[in-house]
């Protein structure tokens, strides 16, 4: 065996286009039925999911209730204050390049307006 038989490794070559198999970003048959399953037999049950759910005792409701939030509200990520700063100031460098200039310059004299009316205190 050669150096360069050792380096072969089996399948396609690397960066060659995919030929067969599922498209990039179709849903999985399955899942997608058992989604919709699941679905029906939710909106089925609602009524009585609903009554069983004002039965249990507030602990386990609360509990039950920060478990199934969850999955209809997504979750805020916890940014640092340095991270929100420099994310806040992005994003009024953002707005002020795509401003008219008359806007921008209205914008820093009401600034400095409130800075000098604040006495250099913000």
């Amino acid at each position: 065996m050669t150096d360069k038989d050792a380096k072969r490794r089996p399948g396609r070559p690397k960066g060659t286009p995919k030929t067969g198999g599922r498209r990039k970003g179709t849903p999985n048959k399955v899942t997608a039925d058992t989604k919709e399953w699941l679905s029906g037999l939710l909106a089925g049950l609602r009524g009585r999911i609903e009554q069983d759910f004002v039965q249990i005792d507030p602990e386990t409701r609360i509990f039950a209730f920060t478990r199934l939030v969850g999955y209809v509200v997504p979750k805020q990520q916890a940014l640092t204050v340095e991270e929100r700063v420099k994310a806040e100031f992005k994003e009024m460098r953002r707005m002020l390049d795509n401003a008219p200039e008359k806007a921008v310059k209205d914008i820093a004299a009401k600034m400095l307006e409130l800075y000098r009316r604040q006495e250099g205190r913000f």
